[in-house]
């Protein structure tokens, strides 16, 4: 991460394989001040919520590429100043922590899929009216994109891999360039 901090949490494939998991907390916590954070995973996610603290985080970034252990996004609550997040591999079946962003600019949740193939609900973004950007590459697990044309400020929107299929909701928006078109 450029200008920022990363913090390892383990290199294995399992909460088994984690190492030190004070060892993690503390590395969480020396991101305090930080205003750019990468987390690379495997740490399940209520490890994360010391997270929470970091108020000054204005772009944070997750990389869960091992199997995730991120089922739920409760360790970003009240990040006020958070403008960018990335979250790569997670296993979320909903973005309602998301809606506590109301700095919240740019969305990349790419790999997003769920284990019996079900579909995340994406309503909870429409409260984000901050919005400019939503990256889904390669996320099975987004079906309904309808509920963001109700998002003013967005100004792409990225549904490579989905399985997205009707878009006509989104073709009112004004100046929203959706990938591919």
């Amino acid at each position: 991460v450029t200008n920022g901090n990363t913090v390892n949490a383990g290199q294995g494939t399992g909460a088994a394989e984690l190492g030190s998991t004070s060892t993690a907390i503390q590395n969480l916590a020396s991101a305090l001040w930080a205003t750019d954070t990468e987390v690379i995973m495997p740490m399940p996610s209520p490890l994360l919520e010391p997270l929470q603290l970091c108020t000054k985080l204005v772009s944070f970034t997750v990389h869960a590429e091992h199997g995730s252990l991120i089922t739920d996004l409760n360790f970003l609550r009240g990040l006020p100043r958070l403008e960018t997040l990335v979250l790569s591999g997670p296993k979320i079946r909903d973005f309602d922590q998301l809606a506590t962003l109301p700095s919240l600019r740019t969305l990349t949740v790419t790999n997003l899929a769920l284990d019996g193939g079900g579909e995340v609900d994406v309503t909870p973004l429409v409260a984000i009216t901050t919005l400019q950007s939503i990256d889904f590459t390669n996320s099975p697990a987004v079906a309904n994109v309808a509920p963001l044309a109700k998002i003013q400020a967005l100004k792409r929107l990225n549904v490579t891999g989905t399985r997205v299929t009707d878009r006509r909701a989104l073709t009112a928006c004004e100046g929203l360039t959706v990938v591919p078109e």
